[in-house]
């Protein structure tokens, strides 16, 4: 399967570079359309085979509520600027008050 997808994968950038050296679309306002809404598919594409390899990995099996339970034991007893703006912590803070 994976053979396969990459095969689709190569087919479809094939297409889209033959089609680029075809000469641009008449209206520039058209292909800036298609190129940005192209970029947003990758950026879509790529998000997904990150979470799916994060899913694959030991840590991406447990359930989020066991994750969160232990980051929270982790981290209790820690001073309470750790959680603020300035703080190595700052970004888990909304996560942890949960």
């Amino acid at each position: 399967m994976a053979h396969k997808l990459i095969s689709s994968f190569d087919n479809l950038m094939n297409q889209f570079q033959q089609q680029m050296r075809d000469g641009p679309l008449p209206d520039v306002e058209d292909e800036q359309c298609l190129l940005n809404s192209l970029e947003q598919r990758i950026s879509q594409f790529q998000s997904s085979i990150k979470r799916q390899r994060n899913a694959r990995t030991p840590l991406g099996r447990l359930p989020d509520e066991l994750i969160l339970k232990v980051f929270r034991h982790c981290v209790e007893g820690l001073a309470e600027e750790e959680f603020t703006r300035k703080g190595p912590l700052r970004f888990w803070a909304p996560l942890i008050r949960t």
